[in-house]
């Protein structure tokens, strides 16, 4: 498989957006990590009964959603273990590039309080399960030293 080349596009919301470049299908990647007043937000305006706020965007907390493209259009995608594991890497990447920036700045202005960076939680692999209509976690064990049983439980939840 070709490396896939990926890149931050927007963010909004509960959601971040990034690009996929290197791969004749992927073309984009959703990871979903609301705060509780963004949700409560999200909730206050949401156009359906609870129970489908629950399922279609608590359910999705925590999680990266994959999308293909065909022509102009998207379409929802299921992971591929490498495909998953190339993306984590990714965010690793950029989680160490921001500890080493807000290092390099807190060295420059000592007297500028900063906000400690997060530790690295790299999202679930989630997808749209069209039958129980709603997010549900990719069933592969995710490649890497995180297993999606320590994944689990470093974010709270189970599965």
């Amino acid at each position: 498989m070709a490396t896939i080349r990926f890149e931050w596009k927007c963010s909004y919301q509960d959601m971040r957006e990034y690009r996929a470049y290197g791969h004749t299908s992927i073309r984009t990647i959703e990871t979903y990590n609301g705060q509780p007043h963004m949700l409560e937000y999200i909730g206050s305006w949401y156009n359906g009964t609870k129970e489908q706020f629950q399922a279609d965007i608590i359910a999705r907390q925590h999680g990266a959603a994959i999308r293909y493209r065909e022509g102009h259009n998207t379409f929802p995608y299921r992971w591929t273990a490498a495909e998953y594991s190339e993306f984590v890497e990714y965010l690793r990447a950029c989680h160490a590039e921001d500890v080493r920036v807000t290092e390099d700045f807190r060295q420059k202005y000592p007297e500028v309080k900063y906000d400690e960076v997060a530790p690295f939680n790299p999202p679930r692999p989630i997808y749209w399960d069209n039958d129980a209509k709603t997010w549900a976690t990719e069933d592969f064990e995710p490649i890497g030293e995180l297993g999606m049983a320590n994944l689990t439980r470093a974010l709270g939840m189970s599965l």
